[in-house]
């Protein structure tokens, strides 16, 4: 194949006019003594316009892959090229987003698959990442691999450090939950006994529980039984003086 070299003037400017057959209108390419600058004001570059299964590479001083578009599939990489997608890895995006203007980021993967962003050390190993599945609209934070934290579809964040419910309630002047997370129903079993149910079953029944009361009682002779009687319900006793006493109380619990 024949080569065609366009080499500047080292004292002054080259400049090459070509004219196109089917407009009267001449395209010019500036050839300054260092740098080249292809004009196009009158409209649009594209590049590899026909389709073709074509690599496109930017070098830059020290990588040989500053910006790559893989022809074969349209994966991008920068500065490297980009490792083969698989089914949950889709497009890669870096816009504005229309409505307000803002930088919008988007890692956009199969409808039932996971969206990734993985950090890595410079050996290319997986440190960490943050995924979405979308097959259940959670999100999952990893470091070393491990699960840390997930942020459920409904808003509850699931770690070893995070609640897994908490409630306060009161069955003296009426049976009421005054506020609460991830708690559907409170039964009253009678003076002074209380199950709280939660909205979603823990993995198992080894949780910790702590109550402490908000009561117009002495607090003298206080007794608390909390027995965690399943992953959907656990129940809470208080007692005065060993008198069961209805009042107002919170309770946290954390576990699995």
């Amino acid at each position: 194949m024949a080569k065609v070299k366009i080499q500047g003037h080292a004292s002054g400017t080259g400049v090459l006019t070509v004219t196109a057959p089917n407009t009267s209108s001449d395209r010019t390419i500036t050839l300054p003594d260092a740098t080249g600058t292809l004009l196009a004001s009158e409209g649009a570059v594209t590049i590899n316009d026909s389709g073709a299964d074509v690599d496109f590479r930017v070098e830059s001083d020290t990588k040989t892959h500053a910006l790559f578009v893989q022809g074969s599939d349209g994966a991008i990489g920068i500065g490297a090229a980009p490792s083969a997608p698989g089914s949950d890895f889709q497009t890669l995006e870096i816009k504005n987003v229309a409505t307000n203007g803002r930088a919008c980021l988007a890692l956009t993967g199969n409808s039932s698959e996971y969206s990734h962003l993985h950090f890595g050390d410079e050996n290319d190993q997986d440190i960490g990442a943050i995924n979405y599945y979308h097959g259940n609209d959670n999100m999952y934070f990893k470091t070393n691999a491990a699960t840390q934290l997930q942020i459920t579809s409904d808003g509850r964040g699931l770690s070893q450090f995070t609640a897994k419910a908490w409630i306060r309630w009161r069955n003296n002047t009426s049976v009421a939950i005054r506020a609460s997370h991830n708690v559907s129903s409170i039964t009253d079993n009678g003076t002074g006994d209380t199950s709280i149910n939660f909205t979603n079953n823990l993995a198992d029944a080894d949780y910790a529980i702590s109550v402490s009361g908000i009561t117009q009682y002495s607090f003298a002779g206080m007794n608390y039984n909390v027995t965690g009687t399943s992953t959907s319900t656990y129940q809470a006793q208080y007692h005065e003086n060993n008198i069961a006493r209805d009042g107002e109380f919170r309770s946290i619990v954390f576990g699995n």
